[in-house]
C-alpha cells in the first residue's frame, strides 16, 4: 500500500508574508518540508496543498505533486482543513493498516 505525504502550504501568512517561497538556508522553505518527506522511506507520494501558482511551482520543482489547488476561502491559517481531507480519496489515499482512528 503506499502511503502519501500530504503538505498544506498556503500563500496568506500573517506574520511572514510569502515565506512558504521565501529561501531559507539555500532553498523555499516549502522545499523543506517536501526534502524531508522524500527521506522518508514509507512515502511514495508526496502531494502539496496550496493557494498559490508560486508555491505550486515550488513543490514540483521539489518532486512533490500539486494535486489539491485550494480555492481563497479554504486557505485559512491554521494548516490543513476538512476540504483538504476530503479530497484525499480523489487520490486513491488509503489508511496504513495498524493506523486507522
Amino acid at each position: 500500500m503506499e502511503v502519501v505525504a500530504l503538505i498544506c502550504a498556503r500563500d496568506g501568512s500573517k506574520g511572514l508574508p510569502g515565506k512558504n517561497i521565501r529561501p531559507l538556508g539555500g532553498r523555499p522553505l516549502s522545499a523543506w518540508s517536501i526534502a524531508q518527506a522524500r527521506v522518508v522511506a514509507r512515502i511514495g507520494r508526496i502531494t502539496v496543498s496550496t493557494d498559490s501558482e508560486q508555491i505550486a511551482a515550488v513543490a514540483r520543482e521539489a518532486g512533490a505533486e500539486v494535486s489539491i489547488m485550494r480555492p481563497a476561502q479554504q486557505a485559512l491559517s491554521g494548516g490543513c482543513y476538512a476540504a483538504d481531507i476530503e479530497d484525499l480519496p480523489r487520490l486513491q489515499v488509503q489508511a496504513v493498516p495498524g493506523e486507522e482512528q
